[in-house]
């Protein structure tokens, strides 16, 4: 297996989530919520988990993959990818993040079955 993008993430608690880390600089731009709610529409108890997701993210000030674990304990990088787990075990957000433009695009929301079948890799560089 690939180290950069075959290893098994942990899981994310709602715990690890302590707040916005905004340090001052320009908040972080999610492109786009659009993918977020088009998910939670179809699977209603992702919504609060992932409404938690951007609101710390769109507040937060990362300049590198140790900020985002600052926020979120458990964010794994994935190739050119950030995976985060939402809801637990259940739910994966697929992001690319560029620090130096403070921008956050999310790629895909998927089911922990669907992000087993690792099609999401092409678009992190795997």
């Amino acid at each position: 297996m690939n180290q950069a993008c075959g290893y098994e993430l942990a899981p994310l608690t709602k715990g690890s989530q302590n707040g916005s880390f905004w340090t001052g600089g320009s908040p972080l731009r999610i492109i786009s919520k659009r993918k977020l709610r088009e998910f939670w529409e179809e699977h209603t108890d992702a919504e609060d988990p992932l409404l938690d997701w951007y609101n710390v993210t769109r507040k937060s000030s990362w300049q590198n993959l140790a900020g985002v674990r600052r926020s979120f304990r458990r964010a794994d990088p994935v190739g050119d990818c950030t995976v985060f787990n939402i809801k637990g075990n259940d739910y994966r957000l697929i992001t690319v993040i560029r620090y130096k433009v403070q921008r956050v695009y999310t790629l895909h929301v998927l089911t922990h079955k669907e992000y087993d079948k690792e099609k999401w890799k092409d678009d992190c560089s795997c």
